[in-house]
């Protein structure tokens, strides 16, 4: 059974309408997430909407990192939705059997806000490759709203204005 598989077994166990949502382009031979990080949607009338991304544990790093990077989940999130990278391993002590484990992951607004890095390359004139951050003083739902962020670069120390495109 595959991760995905695992986390759509183990959510509907635990009473959550759950659906696949990772798509399959047969042209280019790719899987396609939902907003480019979800692969499973889970809703429950407890506990709200959930976007799982699953994975091995020995992948959720890069699985984590990725959701980091995709500024359609700040939107997700926004929205109410919760999200979560599903590490799925084969664990037990050694001599006993091996059990499959659930390693969870959480990202909130929060976790996403700070996490939020960005590599821009601004204007004509002496362009900056340094790495730029968002600058968290500002109201971040204000800035996505109008598809402009606010970015400081940890280098040069100046603060730009950036239109910031979805992948």
């Amino acid at each position: 059974m595959t991760p995905t598989g695992r986390s759509l077994a183990l959510l509907r166990e635990m009473g959550y309408e759950a659906e696949v949502v990772e798509r399959w382009n047969r042209f280019s031979k790719t899987r396609h997430d939902l907003f480019g990080c979800i692969d499973i949607v889970a809703c429950h009338p407890d506990f709200g909407i959930l976007g799982v991304q699953a994975t091995t544990t020995s992948n959720a790093a890069a699985r984590e990192k990725k959701a980091l990077e995709e500024p359609r989940l700040l939107t997700w999130l926004q929205a109410g939705g919760r999200f979560s990278v599903h590490g799925w391993a084969k664990r037990g002590a050694k001599g006993q059997r091996k059990l499959w484990t659930l390693s969870e992951r959480k990202i909130d607004v929060g976790t996403l806000q700070a996490a939020l890095e960005v590599r821009v390359m601004v204007g004509n004139k002496g362009q900056c490759f340094h790495d730029w951050v968002l600058d968290s003083s500002l109201q971040l739902s204000k800035l996505i709203g109008s598809h402009c962020q606010i970015f400081y670069c940890t280098k040069c120390h100046e603060t730009k204005r950036v239109i910031v495109e979805a992948k």
